[in-house]
C-alpha cells in the first residue's frame, strides 16, 4: 500500500515517477529496437510478398500466353467450313482442307400433333402410359399432371445431360434428344411409353451418328488415320488435330489454311512483362535507396502524448524510412535479374539477347528497367524467328551441374529468361524466409512471419529482455514507494512524539 506525503508535505508520487523515469531509458532504447526490427521485418515481407506474385502469378501467365497463342491462322476459300486454332508448332506451310461430310451425333425424334411447349404430358399420353423415360440408361422421371413438354426437355437435360440433350420445335411439334458424342460411335437409345404413343409400334427408339469424311492436302481421312498423320478428338469426330492445329469441321467446302506468327498477341506479352517486370525491379529499388534517418528513433508512448497525430506521423514515416537500404538481399537479387536480362540465350536457332529485339535497359539512373526502343525491331523479329524469340523467354535448358553449382552458376546459356528469373527469385525468396520468416508462396501481405527466422529469434530476445527489464523496474519502482513509506512512517512516528512532548512541557 502506497502512502502519500502527508507527513513530508512532498509528491511522492512525482518524485518517484522522477526517478523511474531515468531509470526507463533502457527500457525505452530496447523498446525502439524491437519496433525498428518489426519494421524491418514487415518491410521485408513487402518485397517477398511482390516477389512471389511476380514469380507465381505473372511470370507463370505469361509462360501461358507464350505457349498458347504464339500463331494465328487465315482461311481463304469456303471460310464457313471449318474453324483453326493453330499453337506455335503449328506448320507454315498452307494446307487444303476438303469437307466431303460433317460427322453426326446419334438423335432420336418423336412427332406430335397439336403439341405446344406448354402442352401437359398427361394430354398426350394415355391413362396407362408410365411417367420415366430412360436416355442411354439414364431415368429421367415427371409428373404428366404437372409436367409440360417444355419442363420435361429441361428435365431431360438436368439429368441426362451428360449423355444427351434435348430439345423441341414447337413449329413442327418434334422432340428431339441428340447424344453428347459425335461421330460413327455415336449411339442413343430412349425407351418409354412417351415415344410409343408417338412413334407406332414401338417403345425403343434407337438412333446412330456417322463420322466424318474429309481431305487434307488431297489425302483421304482414312489414309491419314491410318499413316497416324491426325488424331480425331474421342467425344467429337469433327475436331481433328494436324500437325499442331486443331480443325473443327463445320460444313460442306474447301479451304486453305494459312498460319502465322500472332506478333500483335506476342509483342503486347513482352510488353506486359517488362511492365510486371519494371513494377517489381522499381520497388525493390526504391527500398534499396531509401533515405534512412537515424536520427529519428522511433517514439515512445511518452513522447506521443506530446504531439499531434500528424506529427506523430511526419515523425513515423522518418523513423520507417531505409530499412532496406543497401540490403544484401535484395541487392544480389536486382544485380542477378539484371545480368539474366542482359545475358545472350543460347536457343536451337541461335543465340538471341533483348538488345537484338529493340529492347534496352534504359537510362543508368532507372535502375535496370527496360524499354522497348524499336517496337518494329520487336515486331520483325516476332515475325521472322517467332520460335526464337518463345525459346528465349519460355526455354526450359539444361541443368546445372553438380560442379557448376559449386562454382555459384545458377543457370546455363540455353535457359530462358523466365527460368532464370525464377531461380534467382526462389533463391531470394528462400534467403528472405532464413531471414526474416516470410513466406516462399504466398503473396499475402498480412501472411505470419515466422519466429524460426533470424530475425524473428531476435525479436523473440528481445521480447524476453523487455520482460525482464519491465519486471526490475517494477521491483525498482515498488522499492522507491518503500523508501518513501519508510520515511513517512517515520516521520509521522516522530511527530507524534514531538506532539506528546509539547503537550508535556505545557
Amino acid at each position: 500500500m502506497r502512502i502519500s506525503g502527508f507527513a513530508s508535505g512532498m509528491d511522492i508520487d512525482s518524485m518517484v515517477k522522477e526517478l523511474m523515469q531515468a531509470k526507463r531509458a533502457p527500457l525505452d532504447k530496447l523498446n525502439q529496437q524491437k519496433q525498428l526490427l518489426d519494421w524491418k521485418r514487415e518491410a521485408y515481407r513487402s518485397q517477398s510478398t511482390k516477389m512471389v506474385s511476380f514469380l507465381y502469378d505473372k511470370l507463370s501467365n505469361l509462360k501461358n500466353t507464350l505457349s498458347t497463342q504464339g500463331k494465328t491462322a487465315s482461311l481463304t476459300g469456303d471460310t464457313s467450313a471449318v474453324n483453326v486454332q493453330a499453337s506455335n508448332g503449328a506448320t507454315s506451310l498452307p494446307v487444303t482442307v476438303e469437307v466431303t461430310k460433317v460427322a453426326t451425333a446419334a438423335q432420336v425424334q418423336a412427332e406430335f400433333t397439336g403439341v405446344s411447349r406448354s402442352t401437359l404430358l398427361q394430354d398426350i399420353l394415355p391413362d396407362t402410359a408410365g411417367n420415366k423415360i430412360y436416355v442411354n440408361g439414364v431415368e429421367v422421371s415427371f409428373d404428366p399432371s404437372v409436367d409440360t413438354m417444355q419442363s420435361l426437355v429441361q428435365k431431360i437435360n438436368n439429368k441426362a445431360g451428360n449423355v444427351a440433350t434435348a430439345s423441341f420445335d414447337s413449329a413442327t411439334g418434334t422432340l428431339s434428344i441428340a447424344a453428347k458424342k459425335v461421330g460413327a460411335d455415336s449411339s442413343l437409345q430412349v425407351t418409354g411409353d412417351l415415344f410409343e404413343s408417338s412413334v407406332a409400334g414401338t417403345d425403343i427408339i434407337n438412333g446412330s451418328g456417322s463420322g466424318a469424311q474429309f481431305k487434307i492436302n488431297g489425302v483421304d481421312s482414312t489414309q491419314l488415320l491410318t499413316n497416324k498423320a491426325i488424331t480425331i478428338d474421342s467425344t467429337n469426330s469433327n475436331i481433328i488435330n494436324y500437325d499442331g492445329m486443331q480443325i473443327t469441321l463445320k460444313s460442306l467446302g474447301t479451304v486453305t489454311v494459312e498460319t502465322k506468327p500472332d506478333t500483335d498477341k506476342l509483342v503486347n506479352a513482352v510488353k506486359s512483362f517488362i511492365e510486371d517486370y519494371n513494377s517489381l525491379i522499381g520497388s525493390i529499388n526504391g527500398k534499396l535507396g531509401e533515405e534512412r534517418y537515424r536520427s529519428y528513433a522511433p517514439l515512445t508512448e511518452d513522447q506521443k502524448k506530446e504531439m499531434n497525430e500528424d506529427d506523430i506521423k511526419l515523425w513515423q514515416d522518418k523513423a520507417q524510412s531505409g530499412m532496406l537500404k543497401s540490403d544484401d538481399i535484395l541487392s544480389s537479387v536486382v544485380s542477378g535479374m539484371r545480368t539474366a536480362l542482359t545475358s545472350k540465350v543460347t536457343t536451337p536457332e541461335g543465340d538471341i539477347s533483348i538488345f537484338s529485339m529493340g529492347i534496352s535497359t534504359g537510362k543508368w539512373n532507372e535502375g535496370g528497367k527496360l524499354v522497348i526502343e524499336n517496337e518494329d525491331q520487336l515486331k520483325q523479329m516476332i515475325e521472322l524467328n517467332p520460335e526464337q524469340v518463345i525459346n528465349f523467354f519460355s526455354g526450359v535448358g539444361t541443368s546445372v551441374s553438380d560442379e557448376d553449382k559449386k562454382k555459384g552458376v545458377k543457370y546455363n546459356e540455353d535457359t530462358g529468361i523466365f527460368n532464370r528469373l525464377s531461380n534467382l527469385l526462389n533463391e531470394g525468396l528462400n534467403r528472405l524466409a532464413e531471414r526474416a520468416g516470410t513466406s516462399r508462396i504466398s503473396s499475402d501481405i498480412n501472411s505470419i512471419l515466422l519466429a524460426s527466422s533470424q530475425l524473428g529469434m531476435e525479436s523473440r530476445d528481445l521480447d524476453n529482455r523487455i520482460a525482464d527489464m519491465k519486471d526490475r523496474l517494477s521491483r525498482l519502482e515498488t522499492g522507491y514507494y518503500k523508501q518513501f513509506t519508510a520515511m513517512e512512517s517515520a516521520m509521522n512516528k516522530y511527530n507524534a512524539q514531538s506532539g506528546s512532548l509539547s503537550s508535556f512541557l505545557k
